[in-house]
């Protein structure tokens, strides 16, 4: 049994907590760290199951050394995860480090020399990485069964209230007052599941994500707020693949989510994060796949064997080094999130919660998506293009990337 600690009990965290109290016979939990001011439901839970509550991080991890505890889960917020990590390593334990991993390529590169330094470990928890549904087809993939991956096409719609951007301190940031990076929105929060499915998928190496070579990308925003609503990128991968990624949180009608695959010798639609069809160019009957489990659940039970195993995390830290490229990559090349004109905007309520939404950016994106396209290359009035960022030489957020020449 895994002795752990949290940093972090409200919203998705409350959540979180509920799982591991779950799974009592891979976790114990014997501290937890909240925030006075944000006290709620994680706070109540914790009290009922008579778990110690820690104002500060420092009491928390001072407590947890007594308790010979082996690991921290950290669900806090973007701009804190690099900080929490850090201490959590240097204090000697295992860390447990919510989705996306850092905000910035330094950091993750920071907190990498520092796990071999402390010879201690990050999991990343991107909970439909560990899916059986995405590691049978990553087997395949690398198998050479589908032949080269030639091309990823990925969409999500979404859609969030106007008090959602509202939520936190941090949400729709660029960087906190206090200087810490975030870049929070579609590409680094709700939807990075998109992405880090898709940079997973384009790669023909077991436990690895395709690395960029080149990364195009325009960000759009129609809330009042620093960061991206609304994404639409395209990543040339060093393998060959192409990545084209559009993504929103302002839609009318929902499209989870939906990834094309194109392989030399088959096609696979991944859909929903739980099903997949897989259309061979042979003339061979489809094959359908589908995972309908608790993706979080499985996650937890998938980081607990590791552990205990002493086996590598199905997402250790390193592999996510791409994902972050991707995702500073796309900031610099857009510069900025351009405001899209209210003209184009729809303002309402559903279920009594005000909404600010694109119109038509459903249809709009699911002809990119189809077409392989960048919003700006699909004729949209409010679209602008972008420039491309080269990554072989990226190293630090913002700006650093290579003048090497593109051919």
């Amino acid at each position: 049994m895994i002795r752990a600690a949290a940093i972090g009990t409200e919203g998705y965290a409350y959540s979180q907590l509920d799982r591991i109290l779950s799974l009592n016979k891979l976790y114990r939990l014997v501290g937890v760290c909240s925030e006075p001011l944000r006290r709620a439901k994680g706070h109540a839970l914790c009290q009922k199951h008579g778990i110690p509550v820690f104002d500060k991080s420092d009491d928390l991890l001072s407590f947890c050394a007594a308790q010979k505890a082996d690991a921290v889960f950290i669900f806090t917020g973007i701009d804190s995860h690099y900080e929490y990590a850090r201490q959590c390593l240097e204090a000697g334990f295992e860390v447990f480090l919510e989705k996306p991993p850092v905000a910035t390529i330094q950091q993750l590169d920071e907190l990498t020399a520092l796990e071999q330094r402390t010879g201690k470990r990050v999991a990343v928890l991107f909970q439909y990485l560990y899916s059986d549904l995405v590691q049978r087809l990553k087997q395949r993939i690398v198998s050479g069964e589908f032949g080269q991956t030639l091309r990823v096409r990925s969409l999500a719609a979404w859609q969030r209230p106007d008090d959602y951007f509202t939520r936190t301190n941090w949400c729709g940031y660029l960087r906190t007052p206090r200087g810490e990076w975030v870049l929070d929105g579609t590409l680094n929060n709700p939807l990075a599941h998109v992405l880090s499915n898709s940079l997973y998928l384009a790669s023909m190496e077991p436990e690895e994500m395709a690395w960029p070579l080149l990364i195009q990308a325009e960000l759009y925003k129609v809330h009042q707020i620093e960061s991206e609503d609304t994404s639409s990128a395209r990543i040339l991968c060093e393998n060959g693949s192409v990545i084209v990624n559009n993504a929103t949180l302002c839609s009318e009608s929902e499209v989870r989510s939906e990834t094309v695959v194109e392989c030399q010798s088959a096609i696979i639609h991944y859909l929903n994060f739980n099903s997949a069809q897989i259309s061979f160019k042979d003339g061979r009957p489809a094959e359908r796949m589908e995972d309908l489990t608790d993706q979080r659940i499985g996650m937890l039970k998938n980081v607990a064997a590791s552990f205990e195993s002493g086996l590598q995390y199905k997402v250790p830290l390193r592999i996510c080094r791409p994902f972050t490229l991707c995702v500073n990559g796309a900031f610099d090349s857009s510069g900025q999130a351009n405001h899209i004109g209210t003209e184009h905007v729809i303002r309402g309520r559903r279920n009594g919660r005000l909404t600010t939404l694109i119109r038509d950016i459903t249809p709009i994106m699911q002809e990119a998506h189809l077409n392989s396209q960048l919003l700006s290359e699909a004729k949209i009035p409010w679209a602008k293009s972008s420039r491309p960022i080269h990554m072989k030489e990226y190293s630090h957020f913002p700006g650093n990337h290579s003048k090497v020449p593109v051919v």
